[in-house]
């Protein structure tokens, strides 16, 4: 028998196996199988090959820094500030000058404090005011106590009606508000005071906060302390006309709560009132 090869069958099948292994390779590779695939025949994965850029990954994706963002919001002539701050100290600044403008009865606390919290501090001023020169007023104010501040006066102004002069001119409601028509400096009602006042006592069916306000004549201090005495002097009043006394608190609010423009005569008398605000 022979030996000799038969070469032109042996060559064909030579290149068909060349040519399926080939085919298998790139299906391999196609699909994610190939020999540089994570875990494939011996491959280091990713976590060995590259430990940096995980590390990096990992970074990018770090939760970015808080920034100081406080709300002042207003309501009447109380203020509260929430929002987070990075510091104790800022915290400290920003209620210390409040207070010692508005008084600490008329601020509320509600700030946090963070120390991831950076960069300015930016104040949102929201609420009520009366007036666009009472709006512009407490941005200056803002302004003042935190010179390094962004100051974003967001406050509304709707008008109020004027305090009720005469008896005839009061209307029961959640708020009633009439004039204050007391002696300069005095915390005693005159006669024409008591008469309109005479015409809220069938309004209170319920707790009302009695609150007194003064213009902006004078100093802070004095002009607080007789907006407490003008308050307790007229829940006094209505008590002694049959109103329950345990219906009634006061609250002296001083020149912090105005109504209208304290730069003009008649803005200043609707300033100088007292309010009855439902509770």
């Amino acid at each position: 028998m022979s030996n000799k090869l038969d070469w032109p069958r042996y060559t064909r099948w030579t290149w068909i196996i060349a040519l399926l292994a080939t085919i298998a390779l790139l299906w391999m590779w196609m699909s994610g199988r190939g020999p540089n695939a994570a875990g494939c025949c011996g491959a280091p994965s990713a976590a060995v090959v590259a430990p940096a850029a995980a590390a990096a990954t990992a970074a990018a994706v770090a939760a970015p820094a808080m920034a100081q963002a406080v709300k002042a919001i207003w309501d009447g002539g109380k203020i509260t500030l929430e929002g987070m701050v990075g510091s104790e100290a800022t915290k400290k600044a920003m209620l210390d000058a409040a207070i010692a403008k508005y008084g600490a009865g008329n601020v509320v606390d509600k700030l946090t404090v963070d120390a991831a919290a950076k960069g300015d501090v930016k104040i949102t001023l929201s609420g009520e005011v009366a007036t666009d020169d009472i709006k512009g007023a407490r941005g200056t104010e803002a302004q003042a106590f935190y010179p390094g501040a962004t100051i974003d006066n967001q406050l509304t102004v709707k008008a109020v009606a004027a305090p009720a002069v005469l008896a005839s001119e009061v209307k029961c409601g959640d708020s009633i508000s009439v004039a204050a028509n007391f002696a300069t400096g005095s915390a005693q009602l005159s006669p024409g005071m008591a008469k309109v006042l005479g015409a809220v006592v069938p309004c209170i069916k319920g707790p009302y906060e009695v609150g007194g306000h003064t213009d902006n004549v004078g100093a802070d201090a004095p002009n607080q302390a007789l907006s407490e005495r003008r308050a307790k002097a007229v829940a006094g009043f209505l008590a002694s006309k049959g109103v329950d006394a345990k219906l009634l608190s006061s609250k002296g609010y001083g020149e912090t709560a105005p109504m209208a423009d304290n730069g003009t005569a008649e803005g200043r008398a609707k300033n100088r009132r007292i309010e009855f605000k439902k509770m």
